[in-house]
């Protein structure tokens, strides 16, 4: 009879056993796609810091070269009336204000630079190369629509802009000028591969 009695407790217990892991997988499952869920879509909602300034269109009409410039909304500008097309290049001289906005229109960025603001003790050598850098990585992993150029008439030392927006820093930040240029490449109002 003990015996019988074993058997039934250990039948019972491997019952119990068998309806608390009928409860406790769905249970855990349940939980970790829950988890997975709050995750993305946290990670797809949370707020994130904005990139740059965002200006006013001055539109896009377009111009003969030799048109007396504008004043625009932003230095660098961002939009507005200009002329001709640059190629997608690093120059050693500033670009017109004219063509530049050319350039955005067509979705590129332009990483310029003011090597007059740099801060006592930084050299204007070592921003250019290091911009030269943050270009070619720029134009292998995002695109080739990346101009570099000095521009002098901006208030602090490195302007990054798309059309419409324009981001300020004030050393050469690998990373925000990366992020910038991923997320307003293409933006313009013209897409030309």
């Amino acid at each position: 009879m003990a015996q019988a009695s074993s058997k039934k407790e250990r039948r019972a217990q491997q019952a119990q056993e068998r309806a608390r892991k009928k409860i406790v997988r769905p249970v855990v499952v349940g939980g970790l796609i829950a988890a997975v869920a709050i995750f993305a879509a946290w990670s797809y909602f949370r707020p994130t810091e904005p990139l740059g300034e965002h200006f006013t269109s001055m539109g896009r009409t377009h111009i003969p070269q030799n048109t007396p410039v504008p004043r625009y909304n932003s230095s660098p500008p961002t939009s507005g009336p200009h002329a001709g097309l640059v190629r997608w290049d690093n120059f050693s001289a500033e670009i017109s204000e004219l063509n530049q906005i050319h350039n955005l229109e067509h979705g590129g960025i332009l990483i310029q630079y003011n090597c007059t603001l740099l801060p006592a003790g930084k050299s204007c050598a070592a921003v250019e190369t290091a911009l030269r850098e943050i270009t070619a990585k720029a134009r292998r992993d995002i695109n080739r629509k990346i101009l570099l150029a000095p521009y002098s008439k901006m208030p602090r030392p490195i302007a990054v802009t798309a059309w419409r927006r324009l981001q300020y820093f004030d050393s050469a930040d690998e990373e925000g000028i990366l992020r910038f240029a991923d997320k307003f490449i293409n933006k313009g109002p013209e897409f030309v591969p």
